[in-house]
């Protein structure tokens, strides 16, 4: 029976420790220094949905996307644009095409994105919320259920 309890007890550890990002909320981020860092919801998506591609100054804005695979890319597109993978992946194919836009390099994980965001100062990104630090500046959080 104390064995049996031990086991219910690593078990149910095991299942709570699994997937700690699952329900955390995502940040939108970019360089500290980065003058954009003001930007509305709908600028913010207009920029990750490849619409608006650069500042009044006429600098290119540079965004990093997260591996395919990684599940903070489906939640991310998914939650904060209202689009698939699939439509983002063929948005960003008709941009290539047209020859208006390529699409974003797409890194491991958070701190990849920070790696990134710190040489790219008009770069925007998304991580796991509980991933910030001083590398970047959080413009925006997501909330997830």
């Amino acid at each position: 029976m104390k064995r049996l309890n031990f086991l219910s007890i690593v078990i149910a550890s095991l299942f709570c420790l699994s997937s700690p990002n699952t329900y955390a909320d995502i940040a939108i981020v970019t360089h500290p220094d980065n003058p954009m860092a003001d930007l509305d919801e709908d600028q913010l998506k207009r920029i990750f949905l490849g619409v608006k591609r650069k500042r009044a100054s006429g600098e290119k804005i540079l965004i990093i996307d997260q591996y395919r695979n990684n599940s903070i890319r489906t939640i991310f597109y998914q939650t904060f644009t209202g689009k698939s993978v699939a439509q983002i992946n063929s948005r960003w194919a008709s941009l290539l095409f047209s020859g208006k836009a390529t699409p974003p390099q797409q890194v491991l994980d958070d701190k990849a994105v920070k790696d990134w965001i710190q040489t790219h100062p008009f770069g925007f990104g998304y991580i796991h919320i509980e991933s910030l630090d001083s590398k970047v500046k959080q413009i925006m959080s997501i909330p997830l259920q």
